[in-house]
């Protein structure tokens, strides 16, 4: 849960559109999914300079491009944006979309998208690659059991 104190909410230009969808998944790319990870891990509304110090080493991006990724990420309607001096000088970013929500609606859209919407079918591929241990297999037992 985020709590946004002393902050205003920023404006995107006016000729930007934030869009919305029901099909979440397939409007975040892999480079804007590996910023809202970082984002997804802290409790905090995050600056630009937050992100770059957690993902300057592993992915090798310069600020400005990060930057970009989470003005579109907001443009988008995935962060919401909002500053702490009240002028624009600092915009800090938060999430509008939970870590779990969106990995619902990414498996959701897959298993409709690559499986005609049978979950049995995507359990099946998946299975069909992975050799599980006798307590993972009790335990999913278990787990089809309560639904």
């Amino acid at each position: 849960m985020f709590v946004v104190m002393h902050m205003e909410v920023y404006s995107l230009p006016r000729n930007k559109k934030i869009v919305q969808s029901n099909s979440l998944a397939n409007q975040i790319s892999e480079s804007e999914l590996i910023i809202m990870q970082v984002i997804w891990q802290t409790t905090e509304p995050v600056s630009v300079q937050y992100v770059h110090d957690q993902i300057k080493e592993t992915e090798g991006w310069q600020y400005n491009t990060i930057a970009t990724f989470m003005v579109r990420l907001a443009e988008k309607g995935f962060l919401s944006v909002c500053h702490q001096d009240g002028r624009g000088r600092t915009r800090l970013f938060v999430p509008s979309i939970s870590e779990d929500d969106y990995l619902q609606s990414h498996m959701r859209q897959t298993i409709q998208r690559q499986f005609r919407g049978s979950t049995k079918a995507f359990f099946a591929a998946y299975m069909s690659q992975e050799k599980l241990e006798k307590d993972e297999i009790d335990e999913l037992r278990e787990w089809l059991d309560k639904q």
